[in-house]
């Protein structure tokens, strides 16, 4: 019985040296990633404080807030779901290769492949182009579309030596489709044709999982060594 004693004693007292242990070496990984979730509850007080928002109207889920049916935007969610898998996959692998691409030029193609990416993702889910920056920052909807349209041609551009030397089709078509999608996206305000939503969006859709593809086949190719 004493021994049984002894080490549960024991026990507990490695688990404790052990979370002291990571504790100390987890410190700053710790700070890192939940300062953005203290800084993010930050602004939701602030933004309920100083307009008087429900609280439940900043932290629900959208669809238990405006009562539609679960079905309600389900492509463009499957959609933010792909541009988030996109990005991360992007992120990692410049992670894994930064330390051994020789000029630095392929790792340097795919931390800003997932930039973009998070950019393209963060319009897409908080609708800034069409919404946030038109109707609260007072910055017009075409104007929001030339910026992205200049980083997407500064990332080819600057890139272009990498690009090439990838299967590059993938990524035209997805060049294809978001450029469909805005062509759609203007006609919308002209004379919406019957089934109008289902082309824009599946044009969206085609030129995101275009995008997806490219950048994940790239990015194997790259942690895997090949060029």
């Amino acid at each position: 019985m004493k021994n049984q004693e002894r080490t549960q004693t024991l026990s507990r007292k490695n688990v404790l040296s052990a979370l002291r242990a990571q504790l100390r070496s987890l410190r700053w990984v710790m700070l890192v990633i939940y300062t953005p979730v203290v800084v993010a509850l930050g602004i939701v007080v602030v933004v309920r404080i100083t307009t008087g928002f429900p609280m439940a109207d900043l932290t629900r889920d959208p669809l238990q807030i405006a009562q539609v049916p679960v079905y309600t935007g389900v492509l463009s969610n499957l959609g933010v779901l792909v541009w988030a898998g996109t990005a991360a996959i992007c992120l990692f692998s410049y992670a894994v290769v930064r330390n051994r691409a020789a000029p630095g030029t392929s790792s340097r193609f795919l931390l800003a492949g997932g930039l973009v990416t998070v950019m393209l993702l963060l319009d897409d889910f908080f609708m800034f182009h069409e919404i946030i920056f038109p109707q609260y920052i007072g910055i017009p909807e075409n104007l929001v579309y030339a910026i992205y349209v200049l980083v997407v041609a500064w990332f080819l551009a600057r890139h272009r030596s990498t690009i090439l030397r990838t299967n590059f089709l993938l990524l035209a078509l997805a060049l294809a489709g978001f450029g469909l999608m805005v062509v759609m996206d203007i006609f919308e305000y002209v004379n919406p044709l019957p089934g109008f939503y289902l082309l824009e969006d599946g044009f969206k859709l085609f030129a995101i999982v275009s995008w997806a593809a490219y950048f994940i086949s790239t990015s194997v190719r790259q942690v895997g060594g090949s060029k």
